[in-house]
């Protein structure tokens, strides 16, 4: 089965191609689009949400960020074992590198590629050309459970919220919104006390991948991709916390 994978460089883009591998899907074509700089996050943040918010979340980054990943470091290794994961950048024959993965390269490959399926992992939001350069599926692998937890983090905010049973991961098709495409699976999972903000989102990439092993074969036998019956409603876009935010959480217990 021949798989493209649209994904932004970083550590659960690597984890997914080596398992893609892993599991003897290795006719893989890989487009990895540029990780934002700092600089100009901010600047998008500011736009979007104000200076108080963005500074926040600016905050949050550069204080609390560190000593989580060093306060969850022995989880993640627990996890990355667990589940027989590596993080790694695997060699890879079909790389294209690219500053946005809404660039003309990519809408040329998809159309000469041909592939089964278009496997979408951390990109900035696909624009109408790249979405129309191919009939494959193009489905992402969202670490929270739409539509409640839209956008980042949605496993965090779901416990910030007091919403543990909304913890989880969805596979929904691409569309021109945010995580707003069509659901065909959602797996709820239960964090453990020693898992972190830092450590969320391995977890949930880690336990979605049987989910993910069942859409592939489903794909590869042929079979239709169905709507899954899932919870009504409108949820939000959800962003970084603030520090203000996450010390508020964490008086609460919410790691």
């Amino acid at each position: 089965m021949k798989i493209t994978v649209l994904a932004r460089q970083g550590t659960s883009t690597t984890i997914l191609l080596n398992w893609l591998i892993q599991e003897g899907y290795t006719d893989l074509a890989v487009i990895l689009e540029a990780p934002t700089t700092r600089l100009d996050l901010i600047r998008q943040r500011i736009r979007r949400l104000g200076w108080v918010r963005a500074l926040g979340q600016v905050a949050f980054m550069v204080g609390a960020m560190p000593i989580l990943r060093f306060e969850s470091a022995s989880r993640r290794r627990e996890l990355l074992s667990m589940y027989e994961l590596k993080d790694q950048m695997p060699a890879l024959d079909q790389c294209l590198d690219v500053q946005t993965i809404n660039d003309e390269q990519v809408v040329d490959h998809l159309r000469s590629r041909a592939a089964d399926l278009v496997l979408v992992n951390g990109t900035r939001i696909i624009r109408a050309p790249v979405l129309q350069a191919t009939d494959a599926p193009i489905v992402n692998t969202h670490v929270g459970v739409t539509p409640y937890y839209r956008g980042v983090h949605g496993g965090y905010w779901s416990l910030w919220n007091n919403d543990q049973e909304n913890f989880g991961v969805t596979f929904h098709c691409v569309d021109e919104g945010v995580d707003t495409g069509r659901i065909l699976a959602q797996y709820k999972i239960t964090p453990e006390p020693t898992d972190n903000f830092a450590s969320y989102p391995l977890l949930q990439q880690a336990a979605s991948f049987g989910g993910l092993e069942e859409l592939l074969e489903a794909i590869r036998k042929g079979k239709p991709l169905k709507e899954c019956p899932h919870a009504q409603g409108e949820g939000r876009q959800w962003t970084h916390p603030t520090l203000i935010e996450y010390a508020r959480g964490r008086l609460r217990g919410v790691r």
